[in-house]
Parts: structure tokens; sequence; C-alpha cells
């Protein structure tokens, strides 16, 4: 199972995988891939899991995004040059533009920051 791991005040712990667990149990299903809730418009994005990080492709941007649980070992020379590591759950965020703002609202992430 997991367990929890501390992280700097005012963040939720880290889970490590204490039985090497699978730490993203629910899955996008994409043109056919077993696994989650059906995923019917990924034209522009695919998703791929591995058992402590996904790798996100934004294909619209020629973008890749490694998201690596918090509490794991970063993963070293995955995504391909020029992917963007990230550890998840995000510690905090920032925002080029005010008009991104709603978007974040509207998942419950606005608040608290500094300005």
């Amino acid at each position: 199972g997991a367990e929890a791991a501390a992280r700097p005040a005012g963040q939720a712990e880290c889970r490590t995988a204490g039985g090497g667990g699978d730490f993203f149990p629910t899955r996008s299903r994409y043109a056919g891939v077993a696994g989650g809730p059906a995923v019917d418009v990924a034209e522009l994005f695919t998703v791929e899991y591995f058992p402590s990080y996904k790798v996100v492709r934004n294909l619209a941007a020629n973008e890749t995004l490694v998201l690596y649980q918090c509490g794991t070992e970063r993963p070293e020379g995955v995504g391909g040059p020029g992917a963007k590591v990230f550890e998840v759950p995000l510690a905090g965020l920032s925002l080029e533009a005010t008009t991104q703002l709603p978007y974040v609202e509207r998942l419950g992430l606005a608040g608290g920051g500094q300005h």
C-alpha cells in the first residue's frame, strides 16, 4: 500500500510506494486501450501510464510532460528530448495572464497565492 511522506508546511503529504503499487489506478481509455472511463475527444493529446509516472503529450503544441508521483524517484530519460518533468500533485502554480484565472478558480485551485 501507499504511505505518506512529509512535505513542506501547507502542502499535502506525498504518497510513497510501500508495496510498489500503482499510483495511477484510474486511467483514461484512448482508441481501445483498456482501463478507466472512455475519452472520445482525444485528438490533441495522448497519455501513457506507468506505475509511478505518466507521460502526457500535447500534440497541438508538440509538448511532452512527465508527471511523477510525489514521494517517488524522478524518472530519468523519459518522454524524449525537451520533455518537461513535474512532481504531482503540484505544490503551487503561476499564471502567465489573468485570463487563466477563471479556469483555475473553476478547478478550486485559486486563493492563498502570492502576487
